[in-house]
């Protein structure tokens, strides 16, 4: 049952995969792919000299340009409620690896070796972009559970007939439990660290005793061998 829940509020936070793929291809996508045609250079019908020098000088501020509509636009259509936050991870990934395509382009030909170096490169990059847009999405989700959380505190403030709090006031009440949460994790960790130096000292202890009854049992037989020697030295005298 809790493991159905979990999946259930998995599901809540994703968009329906038909709407996310539409809000893609107009977020990153389309716009991608027409100015890979317009100013790309792995395509013949390129405009790209038509543009001042340097052209790539020019191409990367395009693409800058295409990576603020995709962000800008993923935003607006996330505060109309037409997707959820999980496309920042989807539109974002796809802008920059569209965007890293169409730069290196001017950098490779397109010859069968430096495909497969495009391709690698490719991936790498977007691992890295996953991992950005990933953070993005974290971000903006964050936001989004906090506005739930001042939403719920204000409703139950409502319901009990008390004057609803400000949200300077629900910040500082939150930065209080944060403070109390880290005074006790403060207060585990100091009572960690000194059962941990107990169990220390008694170890070395225990130790230190074993290292001593070795010392005093080699001192023993070494006293012994001593022993028989003069003993046996007194005999042979006699």
């Amino acid at each position: 049952m809790e493991k159905e829940n979990m999946w259930l509020e998995f599901n809540k936070q994703r968009t329906d995969f038909w709407i996310s793929s539409l809000f893609i291809l107009i977020e990153s996508l389309a716009p991608g792919i027409a100015i890979w045609i317009l100013v790309g250079n792995d395509v013949s019908i390129s405009l790209k000299n038509n543009l001042p020098t340097p052209i790539v000088g020019y191409v990367a501020l395009i693409l800058f340009g295409y990576f603020i509509f995709t962000f800008l636009t993923t935003t607006i259509f996330y505060f109309l409620k037409f997707h959820k936050s999980d496309n920042f991870t989807y539109s974002l990934t796809f802008t920059m690896i569209i965007s890293f395509l169409i730069l290196i382009g001017f950098a490779f030909p397109n010859t069968t070796i430096y495909v497969l170096i495009k391709f690698v490169l490719a991936l790498v990059v977007g691992i890295v972009s996953l991992t950005f847009s990933v953070f993005i999405t974290f971000l903006v989700r964050n936001q989004e559970l906090k506005r739930k959380e001042n939403f719920e505190i204000e409703y139950e403030a409502w319901k009990k007939g008390e004057p609803i709090p400000l949200k300077k006031e629900i910040k500082m009440k939150r930065h209080q439990d944060y403070l109390e949460k880290q005074k006790v994790i403060a207060e585990e960790l100091e009572k960690f660290k000194i059962e941990l130096e107990k169990n220390i000292e008694e170890k070395y202890i225990i130790e230190k005793q074993k290292d001593l009854e070795k010392v005093k049992a080699i001192n023993e037989k070494l006293d012994k061998k001593e022993q028989k020697k003069r003993e046996k030295k007194n005999r042979i005298k006699f």
